[in-house]
């Protein structure tokens, strides 16, 4: 049997998003880590995980800023752990 893919975006979907957020906000520490989950979408991911017929993947965006690559490894990283 082929599993069935299914991505969900991590930002609004899984976990609150601040669409007031500046980038600003988002360079503070905990920033990420602090937005709260959206529980009943991660009990609607804990059920398609347990029918066994899906391939769930998280999608989320990483802050492109240029001049300040650190930001992005670190935004990424962060999210990454959040998730897991």
């Amino acid at each position: 049997m082929t599993k069935k893919r299914i991505f969900l975006d991590m930002d609004g979907v899984l976990a609150e998003y601040k669409a007031d957020a500046s980038v600003e906000d988002m360079k503070v520490a905990g920033y990420f880590k602090n937005l709260a989950p959206r529980e009943q979408m991660i009990e609607a991911v804990k059920y398609l995980l347990s029918m066994k017929g899906f391939d769930v993947f998280i999608l989320s965006a990483v802050l492109l800023l240029y001049n300040e690559p650190p930001l992005n490894l670190s935004c990424g990283i962060k999210k990454r752990l959040i998730v897991r």
